[in-house]
Formats: structure tokens, sequence, C-alpha cells
């Protein structure tokens, strides 16, 4: 994610202490960024914006992954995760489209 996300990494190093602390200390740290991305879209301030909005869905990314099973959590995750990329993908300075692959 590069070295914008290192200050995340760092909290999530401090207070993740067991495979049960991912999906939360994760999804705290995605909210955070959500919740930046928003205010700096707000603000009129685009590419802060989609760089926000990008760290958040990595985040979500990585907080559904210790979740293995098909739960309203996991959904919840998934949609914030594609909310955030869509959002990114609504503001960034190339073209970003969204493939839908059935199987």
């Amino acid at each position: 994610m590069g070295v914008d996300a290192a200050p995340d990494f760092r909290v999530a190093e401090s207070r993740i202490s067991k495979f049960a602390d991912m999906t939360p200390v994760v999804t705290e740290l995605a909210e955070r960024r959500q919740k930046l991305a928003q205010d700096a879209e707000d603000s009129g301030m685009s590419v802060a914006a989609r760089e926000h909005f990008f760290h958040a869905a990595l985040l979500y990314s990585t907080a559904e992954w210790p979740i293995w099973e098909d739960t309203p959590k996991l959904v919840d995750l998934d949609d914030r995760k594609n909310h955030c990329y869509a959002a990114y993908g609504r503001l960034a300075d190339h073209h970003v489209e969204r493939v839908d692959i059935p199987f």
C-alpha cells in the first residue's frame, strides 16, 4: 500500500496480539481511512480522497481475510470494500472499470 500506509500497519502491529484481533482492528483502521476519504472529498481534495479510499478498500480486504465462512460480517466488509474501490475509481486520474466474472 506504499509509505502512506506505514502508520496504519504500526497501529495494527501494536494492537493485534492474536488472530481474533485482526478483523476488528483492521476494520477500525479501514473505517478511519474511509472517513478521511469522505472528509477530503467533501472538501474538494479529490487526490487525497482517492488515496484514502484506495487504502480503505485494501484495509477492508485485509479485514475480510480471517473470515472463512459466508457471514453477515463478511458481506458487510465486502460491501464496504466495494464502495471504497468504486469511490477510488470515480476519482482516479485514469480509467477504472468494474468487471464481473461469473463463476
